[in-house]
């Protein structure tokens, strides 16, 4: 994922970098790890952001969707 986090990033591929962020925090929230909490957040966050700017809407929805599913940052 970092990886392709960069390349997309070097491309100035916005649209799939909100897609591989996307992906990558929804792979942190499966593992489950509390440690992977913030950071498939803040992966979130920037796909979220770039995903309304550029008008993807379902790619919006899913982002919302995991959000919500990432048990609060501050539990054990």
């Amino acid at each position: 994922f970092a990886a392709a986090l960069a390349m997309n990033a070097r491309m100035g591929a916005r649209p799939w970098l909100a897609h591989t962020q996307q992906q990558y925090a929804a792979m942190l929230v499966a593992r489950g790890a509390a440690a992977d909490r913030a950071q498939a957040k803040a992966l979130l966050d920037a796909a979220l952001l770039t995903a309304s700017e550029l008008g993807m809407q379902s790619l919006v929805e899913e982002c919302a969707v995991l959000v919500q599913s990432i048990p609060s940052i501050a539990a054990p």
